[in-house]
């Protein structure tokens, strides 16, 4: 094939930026600019139609990551196949963004919002593949952790932007993520090389559910394993509701919640960041993963049960403390159990966006469910469910054979014989 490798340097380098990039768009929307710009247009119904927007950009999300990584498989131009959708979703996200800033009407935000969640994982996906495709298999670690920590990254410098354009219309809030995503795109394609990939794929299997997610009966591990990671990033991502809360709990104003939101996000991604280092020392001193991720699961309730009772911002704070925590004890081993139990190395970027869907998939379905649990029970009742869905996430890890236990981590449900999953070293 004519693919070409990428010096390790300009790769990690071009990898880490249009990740960041491409997180910082799409995460400081949901965080803050939707809140406001929803609030300018209909703030009687914020919290419906905020829910309704991200729930249903949630469903393009969990769409077009594996159909970003399917489509990108089969390209043959000789700009590169994970290169072209790469600078082509950045772009398109870029160009709805700055719709979402012009728009006047609920609806035109949440079309062009569809069109955001849509045209990012398209980039996303091809962003990720890449690290399959080039990075060798013993430097993978080092470069999926500091991809991951592109997510925290792209929160605070999101944050910080609209913080700094508080004052500022929102075609310049709206517009600084476009050029971001832009721009971070174009830096990751000069950086990496990538020529016309000539190699053979499975042509005979087209795009269909069946053929895109691996079967849970014939790969359990690999099932348990998203499971886990989709509870407790549900729990996780109940950060992603801090602005609504604060708008209608507190009563700050659309002036005073970047700067609240951004505080907070400080706050929760330095736990997250401080305990993922620490907990991955600690894994692989003690040779575990699973108890990490339990932990991670009943500290993430505890931060979500003081949110659900805080009665001034400081408990508030405290609570993303806690959280943060949790997030980062789960990061800390999250990377090294997916990627014991990916099904098949042949299908490694497939499975990947797989994979992310449960990274992707709760940044938009807690808010979306978020106001029918609030009508019947309050924030309490929210918070109080957000935290026993985070302890069920860290239980959910019990079936996987633990590192070094030398079993094969369990293929079909109940049988740990037959069709043997996979194993393929290899980020995400």
């Amino acid at each position: 094939m004519d693919q070409q490798v990428t010096p390790f340097k300009r790769l990690f380098v071009g990898l880490i930026l249009s990740g960041v990039g491409l997180w910082t768009a799409i995460l400081t929307p949901i965080l803050v600019l939707l809140t406001i710009k929803l609030q300018s247009i209909s703030p009687q119904h914020l919290t419906q139609d905020f829910g309704t927007i991200t729930g249903i950009g949630a469903l393009f999300a969990l769409v077009f990551n594996p159909l970003g990584g399917w489509l990108s498989d089969r390209t043959r131009l000789a700009f590169g196949r994970r290169r072209t959708w790469l600078l082509i979703g950045a772009i398109g996200l870029a160009a709805s963004m700055l719709g979402i800033g012009l728009a006047r009407s609920v609806l035109a935000v949440g079309v062009l919002w569809c069109l955001c969640q849509a045209l990012f994982n398209i980039s996303y996906a091809a962003t990720t593949a890449l690290v399959a495709d080039q990075v060798p298999e013993e430097k993978r670690s080092t470069i999926s952790g500091s991809f991951g920590m592109s997510i925290y990254a792209g929160e605070l410098i999101g944050l910080q932007l609209v913080n700094m354009l508080s004052h500022g219309t929102a075609i310049m809030q709206w517009g600084s993520m476009a050029i971001l995503a832009v721009i971070s795109a174009v830096i990751g394609v000069v950086l990496i090389k990538e020529g016309k990939f000539t190699g053979v794929v499975q042509k005979a299997k087209g795009f269909s559910v069946w053929n895109i997610i691996p079967n849970p009966k014939k790969h359990a591990s690999f099932a348990w394993a998203w499971l886990a990671r989709f509870l407790v990033m549900i729990a996780a991502t109940a950060t992603t509701y801090n602005s609504v809360f604060l708008t209608q709990k507190f009563g700050y104003s659309t002036a005073e919640l970047p700067e609240k939101v951004l505080l907070l996000t400080l706050i929760s991604a330095g736990g997250t960041i401080v305990f993922s280092i620490i907990g991955g020392y600690l894994s692989d001193k003690v040779g575990k993963q699973k108890p990490f991720v339990i932990i991670s699961g009943t500290v993430m309730s505890l931060g979500l049960i003081v949110m659900a009772f805080a009665h001034s911002f400081g408990v508030v704070e405290l609570a993303n403390a806690i959280m943060g925590i949790g997030t980062g004890t789960y990061m800390a081993v999250d990377l090294a159990l997916v990627t014991r139990v990916l099904p098949n190395p042949e299908d490694t970027a497939k499975d990947l966006g797989v994979i992310n869907i449960a990274n992707a998939l709760p940044q938009s379905l807690t808010p979306f469910f978020a106001p029918f649990l609030i009508a019947i029970g309050g924030y309490p009742f929210l918070y109080i469910l957000l935290g026993v869905i985070g302890i069920l996430g860290g239980l959910a890890v019990l079936p996987i054979p633990e590192i070094g236990s030398g079993k094969t981590p369990v293929s079909t449900f109940g049988d740990n014989g037959g069709n043997k999953a996979k194993i393929q070293n290899s980020g995400c």
